[in-house]
């Protein structure tokens, strides 16, 4: 399964210290990387990790963030492996 394929693969990289750590770990950080390191728009961060939109603004105007302004944001994740 993909969770024992993570977990393996977290205990592999960063051992004892993977002992507290899951996939939504890595999620959180990631996000709050984009949002205060990277300046990130929010819109933009929303598409990428597939949250809901909150206001009615975004849910109703506008479409999705194009794949040539996702890939610099992919491209600045945190490397953790």
């Amino acid at each position: 399964s993909i969770a024992y394929h993570w977990s393996e693969t977290l205990a592999k990289q960063l051992g004892q210290a993977a002992q507290d750590k899951n996939f939504h770990s890595l999620r959180h950080y990631a996000i709050n990387e984009l949002r205060y390191e990277q300046g990130l728009p929010k819109m933009t961060r929303h598409h990428l990790f597939g949250h809901a939109l909150a206001g009615e603004e975004d849910r109703r105007y506008g479409s999705r963030t194009p794949l040539t302004d996702l890939k610099p944001a992919i491209d600045a994740l945190p490397r953790v492996f």
